[in-house]
């Protein structure tokens, strides 16, 4: 490893990796600004959730690739402190943004100190308490799993310095038996199912097959490595059109074969299909979400770590280089935006194109801000208060010198100007578009006005809830005799029209009672942007004493349709319209 090319060869594989980064982590954004910020079902969020296991396998690579020559019992502190000062410092600043734009948008909203706690030390997702870790700022689950990953790294290499196989055997057993277990406990045990997919997907245990696969990956890689430098291989020809072609045929196919592996364990897939058959829905799920694509991720890892061919160099250009170093800040950044981006978008009437590459923008220079203004200069403050070791020139390795480079990054260097001049483009444009919508919305009111009176509708009945690709409720009232209560809607007809109108009766804490009617060839037949009237009748004797009634739309293969706006059950997929008790009904506003 002394010789320059081959330590010209490892900076360059590191350079493609970094920039692989960036699309794992767009891949996420893109997935969280169409579900979260428009509401509407992505229906590609298989790569959002294995965008992360690729961060887990590439961060064992990486971790193994820098850290094996040089690591030590004696290190292991330095080890800790160099970790959390990289991920520690963006992480809050995350956090505090996420909670002030929801206290500014939901003031209603109270901040949970032991959650927040939690997610301060990031160990949300190792709690056993569901759901904790989406709290505040969501995607930090993952820097928590890291966090597990981190501590137990410096004692997986160590001890598996001579034979690192019988601990990669022993950890894959290891997640394999405790996936074995949360499964057996949701079909047989008192445990929820949906209890043990949330763990499977965040806690650390369950995830941890897929740092260590990437810990192989990085071993493998620097015994090739060492044996270049010890001229026991030819070392590999980093130019020649031949090689370029060649190592452009391994890329395409690690590509390929990572397509094929999402592709068996999505809802397309074989695997899934014999799974959910099986009724093994923690293991389908832990599948579905990481565990499917390691392998394909591990080749790409050790593809991209040596290979010269166009991909590889596309993504080791300069540019992709620094959307790879500022990835984490903009993984994190992304859940203050949406919730600021949210409440402000005029419901179906942006395209989704445009709030997507928007909100991405936005991110992306904020990313960039917070990368040159907390995360360098805070890693460099941290680690070098902790340094063991001082250089002997006190102007070098000063702690505070990260923060005195900032000018000089911000406007010597651009960043500052590129980043603001872009976060005022992307968001003029983004209220450019909001602010259209909202001419158009208040035409719009017009016209629903006058087709609810003309069904005689009033005033009063008037609301406006989406489900998302279905339908619109504009209005909605209740006719009520001594037998029965009809429920009467007036619905505006959206272009996809895939799903069929169901109601359920539930009781006062949401549980289904029963099924009410349905409907299916009204809105089959009826045209986009067509308004219709939609009746159901229920019979009273057979509704609860204390009940809700809602409504929703559904196909098998589709899911349920988003419910934007109103009270909402069923996490969103059930509008609660109407409560009934003591033999009388109304509308819940």
């Amino acid at each position: 490893m002394s010789s320059t090319g081959t330590e010209s060869n490892q900076v360059r594989s590191l350079d493609a990796l970094t920039g692989l980064r960036f699309f794992a982590a767009l891949a996420v954004i893109i997935v969280h600004m169409t579900n979260l910020a428009l509401g509407k079902n992505a229906g590609y969020g298989i790569f959002a959730t294995n965008a992360v296991s690729f961060f887990f396998v590439l961060s064992g690579f990486i971790l193994t690739y820098v850290y094996f020559p040089r690591l030590d019992w004696s290190g292991v502190i330095r080890f800790w402190i160099a970790r959390i000062a990289r991920i520690w410092p963006v992480h809050l600043v995350c956090v505090a943004a996420a909670i002030i734009v929801q206290q500014f948008f939901y003031p209603e909203a109270v901040v949970n100190v032991k959650k927040l706690t939690a997610h301060l030390f990031l160990i949300q997702s190792w709690l056993p308490e569901e759901n904790l870790a989406y709290w505040y700022n969501g995607p930090a689950w993952s820097v928590s799993t890291e966090m597990g990953f981190y501590l137990a790294f410096p004692f997986l290499l160590l001890l598996g310095r001579k034979k690192f196989w019988p601990w990669l055997a022993g950890a894959i057993g290891l997640v394999v038996t405790i996936v074995g277990v949360a499964q057996y406990a949701a079909l047989y045990g008192t445990t929820e199912t949906s209890t043990m997919i949330y763990f499977s997907y965040v806690n650390p245990l369950f995830r941890l097959i897929e740092f260590v696969v990437g810990m192989m990956i990085g071993r493998i890689y620097l015994d090739r490595i060492s044996k270049v430098a010890d001229n026991t291989e030819a070392t590999p020809d980093t130019g020649g059109q031949t090689f370029m072609i060649r190592d452009t045929i391994y890329e395409l196919a690690a590509v390929l074969v990572l397509a094929g592996s999402l592709f068996c364990v999505s809802k397309l897939g074989p695997i899934h299909g014999w799974l959910e058959q099986h009724q093994w829905k923690v293991v389908d799920s832990w599948m579905t979400k990481g565990a499917g694509s390691i392998l394909g991720f591990a080749l790409i890892v050790w593809v991209f770590s040596w290979s010269r061919g166009v991909l590889a160099r596309f993504v080791s250009r300069p540019s992709m280089i620094y959307l790879g170093e500022i990835s984490f800040s903009l993984y994190l950044i992304q859940i203050p935006v949406i919730e600021t981006i949210r409440p402000l978008l005029p419901v179906g009437m942006l395209p989704t194109s445009f709030v997507v590459l928007m909100g991405a923008g936005i991110c992306g220079c904020l990313a960039a801000l917070l990368h040159t203004i907390v995360e360098m200069p805070c890693r460099q403050f941290l680690v070098g208060l902790t340094a063991a070791r001082q250089i002997s020139s006190r102007k070098q390795n000063r702690p505070m010198s990260g923060f005195a480079k900032i000018p000089d990054r911000l406007w010597k260097q651009g960043i500052g100007v590129c980043a603001v001049t872009g976060l005022a483009l992307c968001s003029g444009l983004l209220a450019m578009g909001i602010a259209r919508c909202e001419a158009k919305i208040a035409q719009r009111r017009e016209v629903v006005a006058a087709a609810a009176a003309d069904f005689g509708f009033h005033e009063d009945d008037l609301r406006n809830v989406t489900f998302v690709d279905e339908a619109i409720l504009h209005a909605a009232k209740i006719e009520e005799t001594e037998d029965q209560l009809k429920l009467i809607m007036m619905f505006e007809i959206q272009p996809g029209r895939q799903r069929f109108r169901f109601t359920h009766v539930c009781d006062e804490t949401g549980k289904l009672l029963f099924v009410g009617p349905a409907e299916a060839e009204l809105f089959e037949q009826a045209s986009p942007k067509q308004f219709v009237v939609d009746q159901c009748v229920f019979e009273k004797s057979k509704l609860a004493e204390a009940a809700k009634i809602g409504v929703g739309f559904y196909a098998k293969g589709l899911d349920t349709a988003t419910v934007v706006g109103g009270v909402q059950g069923m996490s969103g997929h059930r509008l609660e319209l109407i409560r009934f008790g003591e033999g009388k009904a109304k509308l819940i506003q």
